[in-house]
């Protein structure tokens, strides 16, 4: 059981969206933190009425794979649903309908050396291309000349790094 000090003990420092207070601490002598509320990112099962089911009233982002794909990724493929192109760009429609941003795990940390050859590298290309054509607004990835390419060629779209690869220092973030 945490103490709080008698000094920081229930003042008021943040509002929800419903406008109730919430108490959290204060720095002593200083000002306290202040934040409307807890965007989420949430993953897509790629059901027909997953839209349907859940409140995204603090959801700022969806993220999703196709399976099978060309490139894989960071969870095992068995247990994963398979979804076709065409169903991922309704399902990207919807979601940037509904003002929500969209995701596309390409976390894999193995490509097979795919990524080494011309067909291979060619073969990415025309997946991130395909990619940009339906509007995804960020890649996951997990491999650093993922990072290079998207970056280089195409630009609006955002990249995050894989949770793991175990970039959590500025150094590991350069290299």
């Amino acid at each position: 059981r945490s103490k709080v000090a008698p000094s920081i003990k229930g003042k008021k420092c943040c509002s929800n969206p419903e406008g109730s207070n919430i108490t959290a601490p204060f720095r002593e002598g200083g000002q306290g933190f202040r934040a409307n509320y807890m965007k989420l990112t949430i993953p897509t099962n790629w059901s027909e009425d997953y839209f349907d089911k859940i409140n995204f009233s603090q959801t700022e982002e969806i993220y999703g794979k196709m399976n099978p794909d060309l490139i894989g990724g960071g969870r095992a493929a068995v247990g994963m649903p398979s979804i076709k192109k065409d169903k991922i760009a309704g399902f990207i429609k919807k979601a940037h309908d509904k003002g929500l941003k969209f995701s596309y795990l390409i976390n894999g940390t193995c490509f097979d050396n795919l990524e080494v050859s011309r067909k291979g590298y060619k073969q990415i290309r025309e997946f991130l291309d395909w990619l940009s054509e339906i509007e995804v607004d960020s890649v996951t990835v997990a491999l650093p000349m993922l990072v290079e390419v998207v970056k280089k060629f195409y630009p609006k779209m955002a990249v995050s790094v894989a949770l793991h690869t175990q970039i959590n220092t500025f150094e590991r973030a350069k290299y």
